[in-house]
Protein backbone atom coordinates (compact mmCIF):
# COMPACT_ATOMS: atom_id res chain seq x y z
CA UNK A 1 0.00 0.00 0.00
CA UNK A 2 2.77 2.25 0.56
CA UNK A 3 4.40 1.65 -2.35
CA UNK A 4 1.05 2.93 -4.26
CA UNK A 5 0.95 5.87 -2.12
CA UNK A 6 4.50 6.18 -3.34
CA UNK A 7 4.00 6.31 -7.28
CA UNK A 8 0.61 8.34 -6.77
CA UNK A 9 2.86 11.30 -4.86
CA UNK A 10 5.28 10.83 -7.90
CA UNK A 11 2.84 11.08 -10.52
CA UNK A 12 0.87 14.11 -8.83
CA UNK A 13 4.78 16.04 -8.52
CA UNK A 14 5.18 14.97 -11.86
CA UNK A 15 2.35 16.72 -13.35
CA UNK A 16 2.62 19.26 -11.17
CA UNK A 17 6.16 19.94 -12.56
CA UNK A 18 4.91 19.37 -16.14
CA UNK A 19 2.12 21.53 -15.83
CA UNK A 20 4.51 24.18 -14.30
CA UNK A 21 7.13 23.67 -17.39
CA UNK A 22 4.38 24.12 -19.85
CA UNK A 23 2.98 26.94 -19.04
CA UNK A 24 5.99 29.00 -18.02
CA UNK A 25 6.38 29.74 -21.78
CA UNK A 26 2.63 31.12 -21.73
CA UNK A 27 3.45 33.35 -18.82
CA UNK A 28 6.41 34.67 -20.36
CA UNK A 29 4.98 34.93 -23.39
CA UNK A 30 2.37 37.00 -21.91
CA UNK A 31 4.60 39.40 -19.87
CA UNK A 32 6.78 40.29 -23.22
CA UNK A 33 3.22 41.23 -24.56
CA UNK A 34 2.66 43.28 -21.10
CA UNK A 35 6.22 44.38 -21.94
CA UNK A 36 4.46 47.99 -21.91
CA UNK A 37 3.10 48.49 -18.67
CA UNK A 38 2.49 52.71 -19.55
CA UNK A 39 1.17 53.01 -22.70
CA UNK A 40 1.05 56.61 -22.68
CA UNK A 41 4.69 56.99 -21.81
CA UNK A 42 5.55 54.73 -24.79
CA UNK A 43 2.95 56.65 -26.81
CA UNK A 44 4.65 59.97 -26.40
CA UNK A 45 8.01 58.49 -26.59
CA UNK A 46 6.95 57.31 -30.17
CA UNK A 47 5.42 60.89 -30.84
CA UNK A 48 8.97 62.73 -29.54
CA UNK A 49 11.03 60.35 -31.38
CA UNK A 50 8.71 61.24 -34.91
CA UNK A 51 9.08 65.15 -33.47
CA UNK A 52 12.92 64.34 -33.29
CA UNK A 53 13.18 62.95 -37.02
CA UNK A 54 11.08 65.70 -38.79
CA UNK A 55 13.22 68.63 -36.41
CA UNK A 56 16.19 67.13 -37.89
CA UNK A 57 14.98 66.62 -41.34
CA UNK A 58 13.37 70.16 -41.60
CA UNK A 59 15.44 72.50 -44.07
CA UNK A 60 15.66 75.35 -41.86
CA UNK A 61 16.53 76.18 -38.58
CA UNK A 62 13.36 77.85 -36.59
CA UNK A 63 15.23 81.25 -36.09
CA UNK A 64 18.42 79.49 -34.98
CA UNK A 65 16.02 77.56 -32.46
CA UNK A 66 16.30 74.22 -33.95
CA UNK A 67 19.70 72.49 -32.13
CA UNK A 68 17.67 73.74 -28.83
CA UNK A 69 14.67 72.11 -29.83
CA UNK A 70 15.99 69.05 -30.78
CA UNK A 71 18.28 69.07 -27.39
CA UNK A 72 15.01 69.55 -25.51
CA UNK A 73 13.48 66.91 -27.23
CA UNK A 74 16.70 64.59 -26.91
CA UNK A 75 16.27 65.36 -23.22
CA UNK A 76 12.34 64.27 -22.62
CA UNK A 77 13.28 61.09 -24.19
CA UNK A 78 16.50 60.21 -21.98
CA UNK A 79 13.64 60.84 -19.35
CA UNK A 80 11.24 58.77 -20.40
CA UNK A 81 13.35 56.08 -21.41
CA UNK A 82 14.26 55.97 -17.83
CA UNK A 83 10.87 55.33 -16.55
CA UNK A 84 9.14 54.04 -19.02
CA UNK A 85 8.70 50.23 -17.27
CA UNK A 86 8.44 51.22 -13.74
Amino acid sequence: MSLRNGRWISWVFGLALLSGLVAYPLTSRTAKADDQRNPRIHKALDALRDARKELDEAPHDFHGKKKDAMDAVDRAIERLDEIKDW
